[in-house]
This record gives structure tokens, C-alpha cells and sequence, in this order.
């Protein structure tokens, strides 16, 4: 189990470094087997578009969505690739209701979560004591109360969002099939039942045995499929 300093650390790092600009494909993906950053998967993403590598582009332009949601050229992008191969842009798109619920954990980045969630729980947990000790003198000591209160627990629920969110980002369950291939209801070659999978297509990987993953995507297909044929987004 990752702990928390450790965790502090890997999301500093992964979202606030700043990669030199590359161009190249194999100077990309060099990049980032190094690190997880959404621009070197927005550039990669682009490039395996140029190449028309669909597969490999929505892989890195999901990746690049995941940890920078609202950045608007890398959604343009993501949608644009997703329409390709028939999966129109409505699809992902949460409903008013999840919208307003989800807005203020995905308004920051990891990095701002943090920093966010820790001042005002910092804050808020200073102004309390102080309250509390008689230091703060004759200010009105039940509204300061009540906000210092407010603010701590905010800032406990952006803290707890800030691991929620990244154990949903990071699913190491979530995959793109890559090559196309095909899914059948066998893990081998006996298998009777067989369809076609479309490079591109966002799937889950369900479980494993031996070279094959049991994978569920997202235009409803569920079955065995080679290994090869599905990379893993994280």
C-alpha cells in the first residue's frame, strides 16, 4: 500500500514537472515511460493520429484526459479520435446532475486538490486552536468557530476526494484495444464464438489467464482476447 507522504510525492511530481519539447514518437513514448505527464500524452496521442494509429492515440489522449480533464484541446482531441471509430461524444458525458456533484474535485488538478484541501484544513485547524486558547481576543469567537470548522472539514473532503479520484485515474484495470483482433468466449484456440474488436475501443479488463485478458468494452462486447491486442492505460 502506497502511503501518504509517498503518494504527496508521486503527485507533486507527475503533475507539475515540465518535460523538454520533443517530437519524435520514440523520443515521446522515451518521455513517458519516464513520467506521467498530460502533455507528453497529448503529443503522443497527436503523433499516433498522424500516423493513423488510432488504438495508440486514444490510449495517450485518454491518458492525457484522465489526469487533466478539462483542458479543452486535449478533450477536442480524445473526442475527435472516439468519433473515428463510431463512438460519438455524448457517450462520455456526465449528466447535469454528476456534473455539479463532480465539478469541484475535477475544477483542480492532483496539485491543486492538494494544496487546496491541506491550506484550508491547516487554516481552519489554526484559527480553531486559537479560538479555543482565548488568543484570538474579542472577535465574534462562535462565527470564527463555525468557519474554522467549515474549512477543516472541506479540506478533510478534498483530501479524501484528492485519493478517491486518484485510485480512479490511475484503475489499473481500464485498457485500449490496440491492434483490433478478435474477443471469443474461450481463453484459446477452441473457442466457437468469435467478433471482431475495433482499434480504439475502451475496454475493462475483467481478469487474466495465461496470454489472454477477459475484457468488457464499451460498445458492449465481453470475452477472452489475446494480451497483445489490449494495452493497459496505466
Amino acid at each position: 500500500m502506497i502511503r501518504i507522504p509517498a503518494l504527496i510525492a508521486l503527485i507533486l511530481l507527475t503533475t507539475t514537472v515540465i518535460y523538454p519539447q520533443t517530437n519524435t514518437i520514440a523520443e515521446l513514448e522515451d518521455a513517458a515511460s519516464k513520467i506521467r505527464n498530460e502533455n507528453i500524452y497529448y503529443n503522443l496521442g497527436i503523433e499516433y493520429l498522424k500516423q493513423n494509429d488510432i488504438g495508440r492515440a486514444i490510449l495517450n489522449l485518454k491518458r492525457a484526459a484522465l489526469l487533466n480533464p478539462y483542458d479543452p484541446d486535449i478533450q477536442e482531441a480524445l473526442t475527435s479520435a472516439r468519433e473515428t471509430i463510431g463512438i460519438p461524444g455524448y457517450f462520455f458525458e456526465a449528466t447535469p446532475l454528476e456534473g455539479v456533484l463532480l465539478f469541484p474535485f475535477t475544477v483542480f488538478n492532483f496539485t491543486g486538490m492538494l494544496i487546496f484541501g491541506l491550506s484550508l484544513f491547516i487554516i481552519g485547524s489554526i484559527v480553531l486552536s486559537l479560538v479555543l486558547s482565548g488568543i484570538a481576543g474579542s472577535i465574534d469567537k462562535r462565527w470564527v468557530r463555525v468557519t474554522s470548522i467549515i474549512a477543516i472539514i472541506i479540506g478533510i473532503i478534498y483530501i479524501a476526494g484528492l485519493w478517491l479520484r486518484y485510485e480512479s485515474t490511475f484503475d489499473s484495470s481500464s485498457g485500449v484495444v490496440l491492434t483490433g483482433g478478435v474477443i471469443s468466449d474461450r481463453p484459446d484456440n477452441t473457442a466457437v464464438e468469435k467478433k471482431d474488436l475495433t482499434p480504439g475501443i475502451e475496454c475493462r479488463i475483467e481478469k487474466e489467464l495465461d496470454t489472454y485478458y477477459y475484457i468488457t468494452t464499451i460498445d458492449g462486447k465481453e470475452g477472452w482476447t489475446v494480451m497483445t491486442n489490449v494495452e493497459r492505460l496505466w
